[in-house]
């Protein structure tokens, strides 16, 4: 009887196949290692839309914006009466520049504020076109007191602070004067001139003329004698009169 010898029966036959299968599983873990590790290709995605940037109407390195300008600048309206108002004044708001001005208010400011009145609004609200656009408001004075009047006229937009533009406003409020009529004078009598004393004429002693002394001829003597003549004459008739009257005096 033939007896049948197997490959797997003999040591050294069991030894190597265990060898190579030990080779082989270390083969495929690291073939499995190494395709782990491997990066993995992601497939290409579509680029995120990217918003355009606006468009400027300008020269190329010219950053769009307005040029604002308000005339005048400051406006005196001088003396006005206290409650009365003044002649309007014209402000206009002009745009050089290669964007639109959008004013969002037009205001009157300052100390005093009350004093000064706008009307005709053309600008809050409008969007005023560059290079050649503008608009105007007008402003009137009223004081409410007497002295120096201030105020600011304020023109402002939705854009950065660079843009708002003011004006100066002054007036002087005048008192008015009130004149009473003054009194005319009256007509008043006249003091009735006091009446003079009356001076009663004591009587007088009648006053007889003296008789004229006959002048008689004088021969020789010169000139003297005449003149002692005269001179004699002259005591006696004095003498004589002196004596009528210091009688009559007397008998009085």
């Amino acid at each position: 009887m033939r007896t049948r010898t197997s490959i797997l029966s003999t040591p050294a036959t069991v030894a190597g196949t265990v060898g190579l299968l030990a080779a082989l599983v270390a083969f495929a873990v690291t073939t499995g290692t190494a395709q782990a590790e491997a990066p993995v290709e992601s497939a290409p995605q579509a680029a995120a839309p990217v918003a355009a940037a606006p468009i400027e109407l300008a020269a190329p390195g010219v950053r769009a914006a307005p040029i604002v300008a308000l005339n005048p600048t400051s406006k005196d309206f001088g003396g006005q009466a206290i409650g009365t108002t003044s002649a309007t004044q014209t402000f206009t708001v002009t745009n050089t520049g290669n964007a639109p001005y959008n004013i969002t208010a037009v205001t009157i400011g300052g100390t005093n504020a009350g004093d000064f009145l706008m009307s005709d609004d053309m600008c809050t609200g409008m969007s005023v076109p560059g290079p050649a656009g503008s608009c105007t408001v007008k402003v009137a004075f009223k004081p409410t007191a007497g002295g120096p009047r201030t105020g600011t006229l304020t023109v402002t937009d939705q854009s950065p602070a660079e843009h708002i533009r003011t004006a100066t406003l002054k007036g002087w409020g005048k008192v008015k004067m009130t004149h009473s009529p003054s009194p005319s004078p009256s007509s008043s009598p006249s003091p009735s001139p006091s009446p003079s004393p009356s001076v009663t004429a004591s009587p007088s002693a009648p006053v007889s003329t003296p008789p004229t002394t006959p002048e008689l001829p004088v021969t020789g003597g010169g000139p003297l004698v005449p003149t002692l003549l005269g001179v004699a004459g002259f005591l006696l008739v004095t003498g004589f009169a002196l004596r009528r009257l210091t009688k009559a005096r007397k008998a009085a």
